[in-house]
């Protein structure tokens, strides 16, 4: 915003949110392709915490994109963050079944790969996003 000062606080956050942005998508993307070339079944359990570890950028960059808009646009952008959810955590089990089970036969990890590339995708989104911080988002 112009004309607020900003502390030393939100320079750190914005320059590390950043970086930890990119480490988790990034690493949780090596998770998948790690579930995908696995062999065994309980090879997940010693990567479940790498999950759950990448399972924390979300918040980073719903944190980030708020800020990049005014107060009366960041409800707009919360609701726009819950309504995607809302709508992914329906459909994409059902997707995702479909093609494992289309798939499991001949390669069992093809549904891993598909997350891993989603992944390498939602990266190349944020860097976009959090390309030019002066232009607001506009939701």
């Amino acid at each position: 915003m112009p004309g607020r000062k900003r502390c030393w606080s939100g320079r750190w956050a914005n320059g590390w949110g950043r970086r930890a942005l990119l480490f988790l998508r990034s690493g949780d993307g090596l998770v998948y392709v790690g579930m995908a070339l696995a062999g065994r079944g309980w090879t997940a359990f010693p990567l479940m915490p790498l999950f759950a570890l990448g399972g924390t950028g979300m918040p980073i960059f719903q944190s980030m994109l708020s800020g990049q808009v005014d107060g009366y646009r960041q409800g707009a952008v919360i609701g726009l963050f819950s309504g995607l959810t809302s709508f992914v955590s329906i459909f994409a089990p059902f997707t995702i079944s479909m093609i494992y089970f289309a798939t499991r036969a001949r390669a069992p990890g093809t549904v891993w790969i598909l997350g891993a590339s989603m992944q390498l995708v939602a990266v190349q989104f944020v860097l976009a996003a959090l390309k030019d911080r002066r232009a607001p988002v506009v939701a």
